[in-house]
């Protein structure tokens, strides 16, 4: 949770500092700023989700759940982000191409949330699984009776 806490404070000096961080890049006032200003605070908003989603996925991936950590990393970045991209930029303009990024992120840590509770009350249980294994049980058990077919 130090990285939520960090990506939360990180996220707090950068809404408040908007203005004087894209100032860095941006040396005059222009529209180029202000947009600057609104993207860097809408990306902002989505790091502690970002960095709860990456926390887990690290998680699985210790625990030997690399069936779980490649759903969510495919959720974040393939299934979810990119058609957001399109779906944000059509609803939103100009600024929904950054919403959809935050968007994600979102989604993707309450679907991580989610599947550790669900991993926490298995291993609680006595009886954890990981998605790779059951995959891997149900391809045996389909090739035996498979066999015992023929």
């Amino acid at each position: 949770m130090l990285a939520v806490g960090m990506a939360s404070l990180c996220t707090t000096i950068s809404l408040v500092y908007s203005r004087n961080l894209i100032s860095i890049f941006i040396h005059h006032a222009s529209s180029s700023l202000e947009h600057g200003i609104i993207y860097l605070d809408i990306l902002c908003l989505g790091c502690p989700f970002s960095a709860l989603a990456y926390i887990l996925i690290s998680v699985f991936q210790a625990v030997n759940y690399g069936g779980e950590s490649l759903i969510l990393a495919l959720l974040r970045k393939g299934i979810l982000d990119i058609p957001l991209l399109f779906v944000l930029n059509t609803w939103l303009p100009p600024y929904g191409l950054a919403w959809a990024t935050p968007v994600a992120d979102t989604i993707c840590a309450i679907c991580a949330i989610t599947l550790y509770l669900h991993f926490k009350r298995r291993i609680n249980a006595g009886c954890a699984v990981s998605l790779t294994d059951r995959l891997h049980d149900a391809s045996i058990l389909h090739r035996i009776e498979h066999q015992r077919i023929k």
